[in-house]
C-alpha cells in the first residue's frame, strides 16, 4: 500500500479502520502514480454508507462498498461547507453533485481544509467557502 495512504489509515481508531480499511485498495487503484494524498477521511454518508475519501494534489476521490466511487477535480468544486455538533458534517458541492458525509471532527476538518487548499480562486471570490 502507498505510504501516503497507509499513514493516515494507521492513525484511525481500530473500529474505523476495520470498517473502512477494505475500501483503501479501491481508493488506491483510482490514484495516478504522481498524485499524492494530502488528507484522508473515513465517514458515513446518507444513502451510501461507509465512505473513504482522499484529498490529493489534483482532486478529491471517494469510494464506498458496492463499487460506488466519485472523482472530482478541484476546479469543479463550487463549495466546501463544514458544521455539526457530534462529529463533523462536510458538504462538498459541484455543478451536478452534492456529497455529504459525517466524520470525526479532526479528520473531517483536515480533509475539508485540504480540499479548500486545492480549490482554485475564481473571479469574485473563493470557490470554496
Amino acid at each position: 500500500m502507498r505510504s501516503d495512504l497507509a499513514e493516515p489509515l494507521s492513525v484511525m481508531s481500530r473500529r474505523r479502520r476495520s470498517r473502512h480499511g477494505p475500501l483503501a485498495h479501491a481508493l488506491e487503484t483510482m490514484l495516478e502514480r504522481d498524485e499524492r494524498i494530502r488528507a484522508v477521511a473515513a465517514g458515513l454518508s446518507p444513502g451510501i454508507g461507509d465512505v473513504l475519501l482522499a484529498a490529493t494534489t489534483r482532486r478529491m476521490v471517494a469510494v464506498a462498498h458496492g463499487g460506488w466511487a466519485v472523482s472530482v477535480f478541484y476546479p469543479q468544486i463550487a463549495s466546501v461547507v463544514t458544521g455539526g455538533w457530534l462529529g463533523l458534517t462536510v458538504t462538498i458541492t459541484t455543478a451536478g453533485t452534492v456529497l455529504c458525509f459525517r466524520a470525526p471532527g479532526h479528520s473531517g476538518r483536515e480533509f475539508a481544509d485540504a480540499v479548500r487548499i486545492g480549490t482554485p480562486i475564481v473571479s469574485g471570490g473563493l470557490a470554496a467557502v
